[in-house]
């Protein structure tokens, strides 16, 4: 892939030339001597304070967009931040850049040190530093995660570029004694969303500190050495221990035990959620992740330049193929309605238990992003909630411009959804390729779990367009016999069932089916919009699933 400036970019920087950049900059570092003494403690590239932002370029190839902006809100500093709107097409690029007015000399930094506010796009976020002979040598990292979070990149760390300016020196020999600029591309491969920066900085890694926090009668370990950050964050019992520039983060919630080590250049992430052993691991420059969630053990580890990424089945919140069902809640209601927080509290009370809530601000994402929704939706994801979003496609009349377009909407509007949820089925054969087209780009571009919703009984051909199909939306619950004949040839991870009118938990018949359906919802309320509530007995109905 392409990363630099287009020849727009190109001709604009010819017409302001390269004082401009020096002038318009709010942190220009100074003098070669001053730069390495500077670089020891470490020092500002951009503070992003000034109003004038224009030291940074864009880059873009013509299907892509990109846009600054100053914001409020800030993270370690005194002044304003830079948020990043950007649309990425799907193999294009787009991103930042800034040239300094004369070569830096960061022979003795070990690292580039920000500050990130998220919003859990899961975009790949990728740093670049030009060097002495304009060799591009880069880094990235995952913004997998809502909110700020300071992000340490060790240059030990950082490769060759796999395009380089035809200037370049491209000898394979990371000069930094002279670094002539640094790019910013918040999305490499494709996608939309927001991120905002802050503090960036080069110097000798993250601080030297180790914070450790533990909720909910659990405890919690950090141990930072030698300009390393470890982060051990609460709710079960995570261990986080990192060495030599190092970022490693281990993050447990409901009964885990998650644990990331790293070493030497390392960056170990371990995230666990719900009765889980989580292992991240990571030496040499390598980067390790294990992301787990619902009662799975899951194991990452890299050795010597090498990156390992782990996921279990149920990491998404997902249903397996032993263990706990799940539950897909129709939450058609506004975010302000109790039913949302109804919905937060049963998952975290059993926090296992996989939870789906499909959210729908009016037959689809609405025409305009909507404030209430981007809050209701973070306070169901930090709760575990999985979120996804609706559309309807007419029983396969609808066009796939159409629903693309809508699914465009969700992501980059609402970047916690994580799914898309395809109402009004077609249940005869003939319209497999439709969904199947349908459920591939929702999961290249919103998240990684589709649900399909015929309402009844469908044809066997239509199992694995989506991941889900709900076979029946009906008063009362089904007969034993409607969820198995054929249905029990696959696995029960590929059904689900939404009953309305059952006036209680219906144990024994949640017993009956669960090893046929993978997700079981009950509804109390009745026709014309059973979904436009949700049961009294919701914690009950979650607890009954374990």
């Amino acid at each position: 892939m392409k990363r630099g400036r287009n020849q727009t970019v190109v001709a604009l920087l010819a017409t302001l030339g390269l004082g401009a950049f020096a002038a318009a900059c709010g942190t220009e570092p100074g003098s070669s001597t001053a730069d390495t003494a500077a670089a020891r403690s470490g020092s500002p590239i951009d503070s992003f304070n000034q109003t004038n932002t224009s030291a940074w370029v864009p880059f873009m190839d013509e299907a892509s967009s990109i846009a600054t902006a100053r914001a409020a809100d800030h993270a370690n500093s005194s002044g304003a931040s830079l948020q990043i709107t950007y649309k990425v097409a799907s193999g294009g690029f787009a991103g930042l850049e800034r040239l300094f007015s004369s070569p830096l000399n960061w022979s003795n930094v070990s690292a580039i040190n920000l500050w990130v506010k998220g919003t859990n796009t899961g975009h790949t976020f990728l740093v670049q530093v030009y060097d002495a002979g304009n060799e591009r040598w880069e880094s990235r990292f995952t913004v997998d995660f809502t909110g700020w979070r300071q992000i340490a990149l060790p240059f030990s760390a950082m490769t060759a570029a796999g395009w380089q300016p035809p200037d370049a020196t491209a000898n394979n020999v990371r000069d930094f004694s002279g670094v002539t600029g640094v790019a910013l591309i918040p999305s490499e491969g494709g996608g939309n969303g927001v991120v905002t920066i802050d503090a960036l900085a080069y110097g000798p890694g993250a601080s030297a500190t180790a914070a450790s926090s533990a909720t909910g009668g659990t405890s919690g370990t950090a141990t930072a050495t030698g300009g390393t950050t470890a982060v051990s964050a609460a709710g079960g019992t995570p261990g986080t221990t990192a060495t030599g520039g190092t970022s490693a983060t281990a993050t447990g919630t409901g009964g885990t035990s998650a644990t990331a080590t790293g070493t030497g250049g390392t960056t170990a992430t371990a995230t666990g959620t719900g009765g889980t052993s989580v292992t991240a691991t990571g030496t040499g420059g390598t980067t390790a992740t294990a992301t787990s969630t619902g009662g799975t053990g899951v194991t990452a580890t890299s050795t010597g330049g090498t990156t390992a990424a782990t996921t279990s089945t149920a990491s998404a919140g997902l249903v397996g193929a032993t263990g706990a069902n799940g539950t897909i809640v129709p939450l058609y209601t506004n975010p302000g309605d109790s039913s949302w927080a109804a919905v937060a509290a049963a998952k975290q009370a059993h926090p296992t238990v996989p939870v789906i809530a499909i959210v729908n601000p009016s037959n689809g994402p609405g025409s305009a992003l909507d404030p209430g929704y981007t809050s209701g939706i973070a306070k169901l994801t930090a709760a575990g909630v999985k979120v996804i979003g609706y559309v309807h496609t007419a029983y396969g009349s609808r066009p796939t411009s159409q629903l693309q377009s809508e699914m465009d909407q969700w992501h980059g509007w609402y970047p916690g959804v994580s799914g898309i949820f395809f109402d009004e089925m077609a249940n005869s054969p003939g319209y497999e390729s439709y969904y199947s087209s349908l459920g591939s780009y929702a999961k290249s571009h919103v998240g990684n779990f589709t649900v399909g919703n015929p309402g009844t009984d469908s044809a066997q051909s239509y199992v694995g367009t989506l991941d889900v199909l709900l076979i029946y939306e009906s008063g009362g619950v089904p007969s034993l016999s409607a969820v198995t004949g054929w249905h029990a040839s696959f696995p029960r991870a590929n059904f689900g069932v939404i009953p309305y009118k059952v006036g209680s938990v219906d144990s024994a018949f949640i017993a009956a089916i669960r090893s046929y359906v993978g997700y079981i919802y009950l509804q109390s309320d009745d026709l014309p919009n059973p979904w436009d509530s949700v049961p009294s007995y919701l914690t009950s109905l979650v607890g009954a699933l374990q």
